[in-house]
């Protein structure tokens, strides 16, 4: 099984699975947080600049959280919360 660049194996499938999503999110037409974490092994910041590029022009927003791994909101809560509250606020 190929190994992704941080090591763990890739499924097979998954780069199929992975390409249809990224190419529906075009059709998302609200404003979109997409938060990674910096250290994050499964969803890397490369991924996540991935997604945040396939969505609509204008409709992104990407914020990498320093110092945490794949559970963002559990490594680094201090800033984790405070962008989703900033971004909630801002966009309703």
């Amino acid at each position: 099984m190929p190994l992704q660049p941080h090591g763990l194996p890739r499924h097979p499938a998954a780069g199929a699975a992975t390409r249809r999503v990224v190419g529906e999110l075009a059709r998302i037409d609200c404003p979109t947080l997409v938060c990674v974490g910096e250290l994050d092994p499964a969803t890397p910041v490369a991924a996540a600049r991935e997604i945040a590029d396939a969505l609509p022009e204008g409709s992104a927003r990407l914020e990498v959280v320093q110092g945490a791994g794949h559970f963002a909101w559990k490594d680094a809560p201090d800033r984790y919360w405070p962008l989703v509250t900033e971004f909630v606020t801002s966009t309703t």
